[in-house]
């Protein structure tokens, strides 16, 4: 028994003689039984063949004998046989190929455009240009919704890749995005990860993979190479798709090549026909660089690793002090750091850190140390000469000995102590790094004077506490003896952490 609520009053029940209710797991499985025997009986006409999915249905025919023999003969029978009743009213006859079509009693309304899957027919520049304006106006809002999170640069290309980008590779290997949104559509991206921020290292070095010195920062255009070339390499399996044998079909008459053929000689085309424009391209592109790699049915890890050529000699990154390097791209990415840290030695990394002269018109101190006002400020000045710095990479060799023999946490992170002393002494260089940054940056773009050196211990025994509160399984030093080595002067005076 049913009923229906309406304003939060229930009606009187009735019972449900047809149907299913609504998300009923069993319906889908209903639709197909029922559905099947149509397509059966099309299957048994050689000139007839239909694609479908959920509910979205469309048949091809050859000729307008096919339709007559569909609204005249098929649609009755299978009517007539399970109940099942085509609407034509809300179904739509396309012609593909003739200028005129014959006038047919009872058929569908003819349209010039054909709405399938989220495409619209015939895919042209007018019906293009549609498509990518929508899904660019989707991407500014749910970006705009997204950058209020407060998240790392690796988090940020996470979120764009996963729900943003992933919006749109649908769309783009069958409808390809016009040169002026590929580059929009890239600017939106890139203003997601950056932010405000106009200091940082360049897209070319950001969308290399970590291991070569980028954060894998989408590229747009090659993905969208990468997916057309990986969505044409259908043309080579035993029984391809019936898109790729019409498309076949097409490049024999337009080049006297099959589209196999085209693919393996190289052929690009300027013709704005799309996709085909895309996919020779793509695939040209690629095959020059990689021969017989299309064939394959490549993944679209591999396509991307032929396309994204790492830079030759490799990109080492630099490091602005013994106490903090020397680095490698896996250290600065070490699972055992913050991702803040992450992101801060990465522009290090890259010298990309908005300091001394890059920042001389907006910084109170223009491009000269907050603490050493007659020296101009650099990196390897302000992580290492600057005595503010000094006094905290010493407060650091005084942690390091309550843990281990050595005396600096970069002596401990290139030992053979055991991952555990390691893991702590990251967190600790870590800790020196982000209270230098962060004394800096309220100092240069705040309002606040030059910490002092108690302040600064402070803030780097309040960090410390609170990585080891984050991390009870190290075997960190008891607290008293920490809060005694930072501040000597001690009296049994509350500290307070901030995680």
């Amino acid at each position: 028994m049913t009923s229906i609520k309406i304003n939060n009053l229930l009606s009187s029940p009735f019972p449900v003689l047809q149907g299913v209710p609504q998300g009923d797991p069993f319906a889908p499985l209903l639709f197909n039984l029922s559905i099947q025997p149509l397509f059966n009986l099309i299957m048994s006409v050689p000139t007839l063949t239909f694609r479908a999915y959920a509910d979205d249905t469309t048949i091809i025919g050859h000729t307008s004998y096919d339709l007559s023999l569909l609204l005249n003969s098929i649609f009755p029978l299978y009517h007539s046989i399970t109940g099942g009743q085509i609407n034509l009213n809300k179904s739509s006859l396309y012609p593909l190929s003739p200028l005129s079509f014959p006038s047919i009693p009872n058929s569908p309304p003819i349209s010039s455009n054909l709405s399938i899957l989220g495409f619209n027919l015939p895919i042209n520049s007018l019906n293009t240009d549609s498509l990518w304006s929508n899904l660019q106006h989707k991407l500014i809002n749910h970006s705009n919704l997204l950058s209020s999170r407060n998240l790392s640069l690796k988090g940020k290309i996470l979120i764009s890749k996963s729900l943003l980008l992933s919006k749109l590779w649908y769309y783009a290997p069958i409808c390809p995005p016009p040169c002026n949104f590929i580059k929009s559509i890239q600017k939106i991206i890139n203003n997601f990860i950056w932010g405000t921020s106009h200091i940082h290292p360049s897209f070319s070095t950001s969308s290399l993979p970590i291991s070569n010195g980028g954060i894998a920062l989408p590229n747009f255009k090659l993905e969208c190479q990468i997916r057309s070339a990986k969505l044409i390499s259908q043309a080579f399996i035993l029984d391809p798709p019936f898109w790729t044998k019409q498309l076949n079909q097409f490049t024999i008459t337009k080049f006297s090549q099959s589209l196999p053929s085209c693919i393996l000689n190289h052929r690009g085309t300027h013709l704005k026909i799309e996709p085909l424009h895309s996919f020779l391209n793509s695939s040209r592109l690629i095959e020059t660089l990689s021969p017989f790699t299309i064939p394959s049915s490549p993944p679209l890890s591999h396509l991307r690793s032929i396309l994204l050529s790492p830079p030759s000699p490799p990109t080492l990154p630099y490091s602005p002090s013994p106490h903090i390097g020397p680095l490698t791209w896996n250290e600065i990415h070490h699972p055992h750091r913050p991702h803040k840290i992450h992101d801060l030695l990465w522009k290090i990394s890259h010298q990309s850190l908005p300091i001394g002269i890059k920042i001389a018109r907006i910084s109170i101190h223009s491009g000269f140390c907050p603490w050493c006002p007659s020296i101009p400020n650099s990196l390897s000045h302000m992580f290492h000469t600057c005595y503010f710095a000094t006094n905290l990479w010493n407060l650091s060799s005084h942690i390091s000995l309550l843990i281990s023999h050595l005396s600096s946490p970069s002596s401990i992170i290139h030992s053979h102590l055991p991952s555990n002393i390691k893991h702590i002494a990251r967190l600790i260089q870590s800790a020196v790094i982000w209270t230098i940054w962060t004394s800096y940056t309220s100092t240069s773009f705040g309002s606040s004077d030059p910490s002092s050196i108690s302040d600064s211990s402070s803030s780097l025994l309040s960090l410390l506490l609170s990585y080891k509160i984050i991390t009870p399984y190290l075997p960190w030093p008891s607290t008293n003896s920490i809060i005694r080595t930072l501040l000597p002067s001690y009296n049994h005076t509350s500290v307070s952490t901030n995680i």
